[in-house]
């Protein structure tokens, strides 16, 4: 019976220990999966109407500013030649124009 207690206790070690490395490997993927996906959404729901936990930052201390529409692109490294040949490109947003924004933003003072 000893024996019997001592094998259980061995499987159930290494079946948490296998579990827990799976579960790590399956945290690090970069997706996220449907099954997550509705986890995620119902867990989010429960959270924002029946606890009422849902923080929003003030209007008045937060400012977005959308720069997907003002880009440049900026000659890159060919990973075939490795170096500049004009036919690898990658796509920034342009830094001259929010350099403008913030100057216009910075005369209105805080």
């Amino acid at each position: 019976m000893r024996k019997f207690r001592l094998g259980a206790i061995f499987f159930c070690s290494v079946n948490a220990t296998a579990m827990l490395l799976l579960c790590f490997f399956w945290l690090s993927l970069p997706r996220t999966f449907g099954d997550e996906a509705f986890l995620i959404k119902w867990t989010s729901l429960v959270k924002k109407t029946l606890l009422g936990l849902d923080e929003k930052p003030s209007p008045e201390e937060f400012l977005y500013i959308d720069v997907s529409r003002s880009k440049r692109l900026v000659n890159e490294i060919d990973p075939l030649f490795e170096m500049y040949t004009g036919f690898s490109h990658t796509a920034i947003p342009d830094r001259e124009q929010i350099a403008h924004l913030l100057e216009a933003i910075r005369s209105y003072g805080e």
